[in-house]
């Protein structure tokens, strides 16, 4: 009896720790965070939430005119003169409205453009002209909402990802620590983005990045993102593709790298072998009690006395009686 219970009880631990992988593994509880790097001359970039506030300092400020003046020259300015006038400003400061939308182009190392539009106050498609001596002064500049890394690549596109690497890391509910669950790397004309399910759709995730000027005299700059933690995934699309490609952790990822799937699988493994011998202890001790009681049997022998008195008959008429023998 003692036995079985034992049995019973480490394959109940058994069932519990197959619970307890299959949870993990599938995510169960656990928070993800997407992480992007990557060296690019353009971007896209929808402000939300707050301290968005760019100091840059001095820079040259193209608005677009209600309508194109033909009549004029292109001009030596760095903006048509035809569809933009033309001004400078030696100490601008933007802080970005909520929706606020900016492209921006580092197709001149160094230099920076921001193709505005949904800001308050200023015109739909005004451009700020950032160059090399300025950003340098100014540094990083910092954002938080949704950002496209890279256009779709096409003939004539410069606004494009060079290269960049990504994370995606989780938080298991019963640590405050992370892992990284998966990384690769990101090519040439890809562009890339974070989304996460929302309401049963997939809408762009809000991030938190930086940008900074490239290091090198190499087109393009550096840009850093981190998305806000919860059901995302990076998708990346490229040339001669209709439908992104998504990236995200799967059940693999997490059982290959989780310390406590393999913990829980040590200990499963374990608890395995143990009931297997207390079954093969059990089979034993069943085994040798059956033994003892076919010995016991094979000893008994029964004898018939039949009374000499009486006249032999059937067993019918001459009821016999039966003693068993005692041993020899």
């Amino acid at each position: 009896m003692t036995i079985l219970a034992l049995s019973s009880g480490i394959g109940l631990v058994g069932f519990l720790s197959i619970c307890a992988i299959a949870a993990i593994a599938m995510g169960f509880g656990a928070t993800r965070t997407i992480i992007v790097e990557a060296q690019t001359t353009g971007l896209q970039i929808t402000f939300s939430g707050q301290a968005n506030d760019w100091a840059l300092g001095e820079v040259v400020v193209c608005t677009p005119r209600t309508k194109i003046d033909p009549s004029l020259e292109r001009g030596t300015g760095q903006c048509d003169a035809r569809r933009y006038i033309e001004a400078k400003d030696e100490n601008f400061r933007i802080n970005w409205d909520r929706n606020a939308n900016t492209i921006i182009s580092a197709i001149t190392p160094g230099a920076l453009v921001l193709d505005i539009s949904g800001q308050l106050g200023m015109v739909d498609r005004t451009r700020v002209l950032l160059d090399q001596q300025s950003w340098a002064s100014v540094g990083a500049l910092t954002f938080t909402g949704t950002a496209r890394i890279g256009f779709q690549l096409a003939s004539g596109e410069a606004k494009m990802l060079l290269s960049g690497s990504f994370e995606a890391r989780e938080k298991p509910f019963w640590s405050d620590s992370t892992e990284v669950l998966r990384s690769g790397s990101l090519r040439r004309g890809e562009s890339a983005f974070v989304v996460v399910e929302r309401g049963g759709e997939e809408v762009m995730a809000e991030v938190f990045g930086h940008i900074t000027p490239s290091l090198t005299e190499r087109l393009g700059v550096t840009v850093g993102i981190v998305s806000a933690p919860g059901p995302v995934h990076l998708q990346v699309g490229f040339f001669g593709s209709t439908i992104p490609t998504q990236i995200a952790p799967t059940w693999i990822d997490r059982a290959l790298t989780s310390p406590l799937i393999l913990a829980i699988a040590a200990l499963l493994s374990i608890l395995l072998s143990a009931l297997q011998v207390f079954g093969n202890v059990g089979t034993a001790l069943a085994g040798s009690a059956g033994l003892k009681r076919n010995e016991v049997s094979d000893e008994t022998v029964l004898l018939v006395h039949v009374d000499p008195d009486s006249p032999i008959a059937s067993p019918i008429d001459a009821p016999a009686r039966m003693e068993p023998a005692s041993k020899p």
